[in-house]
């Protein structure tokens, strides 16, 4: 796994090894950024469910203003503070050692909106609803916000309900992602 282009191009990241957490990998993530283009310049970035951070990581490199790293796993916390260093990117970044929905609770407080959100829950849970829920709940996006939700299958959220609306879908081998933005 490496960092695709920006400031940390062709840099290496750790890898997860025998930890039970499953990496965004080069190609959506190629893709993704593809997708978002200039958007990410100066951007405020979230990152949730993050593993090894490597999505955060590539939207620092490529020009990312600042990003919150959500992850609770102790150990894929080890890897994405050795990320951020090796990369020379750990100025730029947050952190955040909780489960999502208490670090959402904690981020709300400082008031600030994030332009850029990417979730990624483990494939075999139910969270990616709450958590698109909570992130509206919470006020942590704002009508120009993109929220991308990585998921395995096609993915029924009722959107209107949640204030948001799916304006693209798209698919990369087995693995979704869904665009959303505030309605």
């Amino acid at each position: 796994m490496r960092i695709i282009t920006g400031k940390a191009k062709g840099k290496r990241l750790f890898t997860p090894g025998n930890l039970k957490i499953r990496p965004t990998s080069d190609k959506v993530r190629e893709a993704l950024f593809d997708v978002l283009g200039d958007l990410i310049i100066n951007a405020y970035f979230l990152d949730l469910y993050a593993g090894t951070g490597a999505v955060a990581i590539e939207a620092l490199s490529r020009g990312a203003k600042y990003a919150a790293i959500v992850e609770k796993n102790r150990a894929a916390l080890k890897l994405i503070d050795n990320n951020l260093q090796h990369c020379g990117l750990a100025d730029k970044a947050i952190v955040v050692a909780y489960d999502v929905k208490k670090a959402l609770a904690k981020l709300s407080k400082y008031k600030l909106c994030y332009d850029i959100v990417y979730i990624d829950p483990p494939y075999k849970s139910d969270l990616l609803k709450d958590t698109l829920s909570l992130l509206v709940s919470n006020k942590l996006i704002k009508s120009q916000s993109i929220v991308i939700a990585e998921h395995p299958a096609k993915f029924d959220f009722e959107c209107e309900k949640n204030n948001l609306f799916l304006y693209r879908q798209k698919k990369y081998g087995k693995t979704y992602l869904s665009f959303y933005r505030l309605i």
